[in-house]
């Protein structure tokens, strides 16, 4: 069995490749940045308009893994080229291919309707993944929320915020996140990939609470042994103004999308994501106690 992961040098793909390859499974990595020396890796960007590079790429796999990803806009390498155009052409490559089954990260909360680019163009990849599917191979949609775990994408913004000596508290003007822990992500994969019976078209991938930020931030306090004296309780007018400079100025994970999806929450129920992962999820907590999958 022969596993391509796209986006191998991001958070989500460094891990999903150490426990694969720990499960026995033979993964070819792709993806921007090719490691020295690293001769399973194979360099590919969204950019890339070559159809014919797209289907070299996936020839003789047997599942391909989609977890490229943005969090905003850069300089080159827009949210509309990683979530669309890329995630298309690979699609694409695989219904021209024998590949059997794709599994797509998109994200909780994204549709082609909703206010924000990265939201939008997640779900348009989706639509794109269904409609090339479509009598060619099998595909899985997962939908995580907040992922956590060292070095996760989201995990330097909260864990900066968690270590500061002073807390910085928003209390419940923002939604509530069901962070998930990149443990349980990649059990949840390697299930799917040894799985024999058809995949689960969609998938919401939470944790099994749903919690203030404020409550994921005394936590995750907890976890880095981080002692506050002072609480600051943050406006959620401050948190706004913040992110329209630190969005414009930096690339900085705070921008003007991301605080509208913390306004907006992101849950949802965790049975079938605990079903299929064939345990109940771990709590936030548990990153104290819990063997992560560091690469």
């Amino acid at each position: 069995m022969s596993v391509l992961i796209f986006g191998a040098d991001g958070f989500i793909g460094r891990n999903l490749s150490v426990a694969l390859t720990k499960a026995g499974i033979s993964v070819v990595k792709a993806g921007r940045q090719k490691p020295h020396l690293d001769t399973s890796y194979i360099t590919l960007n969204s950019q890339e308009t070559d159809q014919s590079v797209w289907d070299q790429a996936v020839k003789g796999i047997d599942t391909v893994i989609n977890c490229t990803g943005a969090i905003k806009s850069r300089s080159g390498n827009s949210l509309h080229s990683v979530h669309l155009e890329g995630a298309t052409r690979l699609f694409k490559a695989c219904q021209n291919s024998s590949v059997k089954r794709v599994i797509h990260f998109s994200a909780l909360g994204a549709s082609t309707d909703k206010p924000t680019e990265y939201q939008r163009t997640k779900g348009q990849a989706e639509e794109q993944l269904a409609k090339f599917a479509q009598g060619h191979f099998d595909f899985c949609i997962l939908k995580p929320s907040l992922v956590v775990g060292p070095g996760g994408g989201s995990s330097p913004l909260f864990g900066a915020l968690a270590s500061l000596p002073v807390a910085v508290g928003f209390g419940d003007k923002l939604g509530k996140v069901q962070p998930v822990l990149i443990d349980d992500i990649c059990d949840l994969v390697v299930r799917l990939v040894q799985r024999k019976e058809p995949l689960p078209k969609h998938l919401d991938v939470v944790g099994p609470k749903a919690m203030q930020i404020d409550e994921m931030m005394n936590i995750l306090r907890q976890h880095l042994q981080a002692k506050s004296w002072l609480t600051l309780k943050m406006p959620a007018k401050i948190l706004e103004i913040s992110s329209y400079f630190s969005g414009s100025l930096t690339n900085d994970i705070l921008n003007r999308d991301t605080v509208r999806m913390m306004h907006e929450g992101n849950t949802a129920d965790p049975k079938a994501f605990s079903h299929h992962l064939g345990h109940t999820p771990h709590n936030l907590s548990d990153l104290s106690t819990l063997h992560l999958n560091s690469p």
